[in-house]
């Protein structure tokens, strides 16, 4: 549970008990609180790119706002704003970006990419979601086996390790595995004892599938605890190919590049994800009218990054589909209760 880390990003008190992190006493901290300094934050980043952006300067008047309902009456901004007027979006130097991510989506645009910018410090914030949230996923001692692609400075294979070592846990970069991979990376689990597995759901499951066909699934299944799917669409298919032939738990996390890559850690009580509300801000909307829909109802999910510095997203359109779900979760969490999401578009990803 991620509530008391996110009250502190939020200003509220640290725990008395630095041995109990999930508790936090509910007058510390509570959804007006919490909903109060979002509202902050809006109006802080409403500000900030009104001053460093052409683009958003020219998209969103200069007030504050004073409800969540005032802020759903501003315009969204598109996946085509950002491949057609992305460079107009950047809130600071040149000499201050650390990294920019390039997604070609498959279709649309005439094939105009789509490119999102990063200082150091909104790495860092990402490092530190990453670190909290494998709080769930890892303990001390434990290996991981990350299978993303990409090793480069700030990709998110180093992002990563980055935060796994923040909590002891060692980490070995693969890499993205082709098909003929697979066993490779089968048996480099089992020589190095590998019980926590990261990468994308549809590549874990077909390795596992070829584990399976290669008599090995019984002797990875000794070995790896768990597996953290993240970085693209997570199917019930995948999820039931790797715990039927692996026997282990299934982690999720739900994010995207636009988001900082983070976005929500998994519940392991009641499913779904509970959302990085301290540095971002959901919505869901009927994706025909535009208009907000109540919780529980399924729509698009829109989002507005609460802090970034390179480029602000303010009400972008994901394109992904899911729900807030109402009341609260079982697990006793105040953040938002965002249902896995059931559709993503299509993009390929060119990491430089």
């Amino acid at each position: 549970m991620m509530d008391s880390w996110v009250a502190s990003c939020l200003g509220a008190p640290e725990p008395v008990n630095r041995d109990d992190l999930e508790r936090i006493r509910p007058e510390l901290f509570n959804r007006e609180i919490l909903e109060k300094r979002q509202l902050e934050l809006l109006n802080g980043i409403l500000c900030y790119a009104r001053e460093k952006s052409s683009f958003y300067r020219e998209r969103f008047p200069d007030k504050q706002i004073t409800t969540f309902a005032e802020f759903a009456d501003l315009p969204f901004t598109t996946p085509e704003d950002l491949r057609r007027r992305g460079y107009e979006m950047v809130c600071t130097g040149a000499d201050e970006i650390g990294r920019i991510v390039t997604l070609m989506e498959t279709s649309g645009s005439e094939g105009l990419p789509k490119r999102v910018y990063f200082t150091p410090a909104d790495q860092e914030r990402t490092v530190d979601f990453f670190h909290h949230g494998m709080l769930e996923f890892a303990v001390p001692g434990d290996r991981a086996l990350l299978l993303f692609p990409g090793n480069s400075p700030g990709s998110l294979n180093v992002l990563l390790t980055e935060a796994l070592s923040r909590m002891e846990v060692k980490a070995r970069i693969f890499g993205f595995p082709k098909p003929e991979d697979y066993g490779r990376v089968s048996e480099e689990i089992v020589s190095g004892n590998f019980n926590r597995i990261v990468g994308p759901p549809f590549t874990i499951a077909a390795i596992a599938e070829y584990s399976e066909k290669a008599g090995m699934a019984e002797k990875i299944a000794g070995i790896v605890e768990s597996v953290l799917l993240a970085g693209s669409f997570v199917s019930e298919q995948d999820c039931e190919t790797i715990q039927r032939l692996w026997h282990c738990r299934i982690d999720e996390e739900y994010g995207m590049t636009e988001t900082g890559l983070g976005g929500g850690v998994g519940c392991k009580t009641g499913g779904g994800y509970h959302l990085w509300e301290s540095d971002l801000y959901y919505e869901v909307i009927d994706p025909d009218t535009g208009l907000l829909v109540p919780d529980g109802t399924c729509g698009e999910l829109v989002v507005t990054t609460l802090n970034r510095q390179a480029m602000p997203f303010i009400r972008y359109r994901t394109g992904d589909r899911s729900r807030i779900l109402p009341g609260p979760c079982a697990c006793g969490s105040i953040l938002k209760h965002l249902e896995r999401v059931q559709s993503r578009p299509s993009v390929k990803k060119y990491l430089r």
